[in-house]
């Protein structure tokens, strides 16, 4: 007898997520990438997946578009002289803290 009346689980039923970078998808020749990461899936999903070419322009493509221009800001202010110029105990509080790959911005 199986507790509660469960039966043992014979396969995995569940389908493979739809939020998956695809070729429709301008992610990977953008110069923001190489930190945001594509990480706004269901924005990129529903902008070019499902080809919604409103929610693309009033919602991707300005995130996007403030991605870039953070990026680009904060590389004019050289964030390596910055951090090279702090002391040692904030430097070593920067790198041990907890750090994500990838930035997300929600609408």
């Amino acid at each position: 007898m199986r507790p509660c009346g469960l039966t043992p689980v014979k396969g995995n039923w569940l389908k493979p997520s739809p939020l998956q970078h695809t070729a429709a998808m301008p992610c990977g020749g953008c110069e923001a990438y190489a930190w945001c990461r594509g990480n706004c899936m269901k924005n990129l999903y529903l902008g070019y997946v499902k080809n919604d070419l409103r929610y693309r322009a009033g919602v991707v493509e300005p995130i996007c578009g403030l991605l870039r221009f953070i990026g680009r800001e904060v590389d004019r202010h050289d964030p390596q002289a910055w951090f090279a110029r702090l002391p040692l105990p904030q430097r070593r509080q920067v790198t041990d803290c907890e750090v994500y790959e990838y930035v997300e911005v929600m609408p």
